[in-house]
């Protein structure tokens, strides 16, 4: 019997999943967001320090996605007992994952230029959205942002910036 593989250091889902990490199986909390929270604007994660908010984010991310077909990765585990839950929301909706466990800095500036960095890479990854009919100014901030020099007010609404055209793309 070989030794049981922890995922020390690691926090990406898919990583654990595709590395035969040992992973305690808490996919049931999709269904449970799913249900008990439709509806809601926003829902708030909160834990102590190194308790797995991080990888609850990314498997929410792996789930979800559009871009993805994570029925191998989900294999075994739990949301694919509940069918109609993985008929009707796996790898069908935009996602955008942004984590915050990699800005860090000493001064504002620091932690500016940091998130502008993580910010930069969402855009990039969705940088086939520039092939869309935008806006002049939407092209311009969405350029902007996925160069990382954008202003503090580009900054300030990349996110709902993202939102809409990944909802005037997919139509979700």
């Amino acid at each position: 019997m070989g030794a049981i593989k922890l995922p020390i250091g690691l926090s990406n889902f898919e990583d654990i999943r595709k590395n035969n990490y040992y992973y305690v199986d808490k996919t049931y909390v999709i269904s449970e967001l799913i249900e008990e929270d439709a509806g809601t604007n926003s829902i708030l994660f909160t834990r102590p320090r190194r308790f797995g908010k991080t990888t609850l984010q990314s498997m929410f991310c792996s789930f979800f996605d559009i871009r993805k077909d994570s029925r191998e990765l989900f294999h075994g585990l739990k949301i694919m007992q509940e069918k109609k839950i993985v008929d009707e929301w796996m790898n069908k909706y935009p996602v955008i994952y942004l984590s915050l466990r990699e800005i860090d800095g000493n001064s504002y500036e620091i932690a500016e230029g940091m998130l502008k960095r993580e910010i930069g890479k969402i855009f990039k990854e969705y940088s086939f959205i520039l092939e869309d009919e935008l806006f002049a100014d939407d092209r311009k901030s969405f350029s902007e942002l996925m160069t990382s020099d954008s202003s503090a007010i580009d900054l300030m609404t990349s996110l709902a910036l993202l939102s809409r055209l990944l909802h005037k793309h997919y139509g979700k």
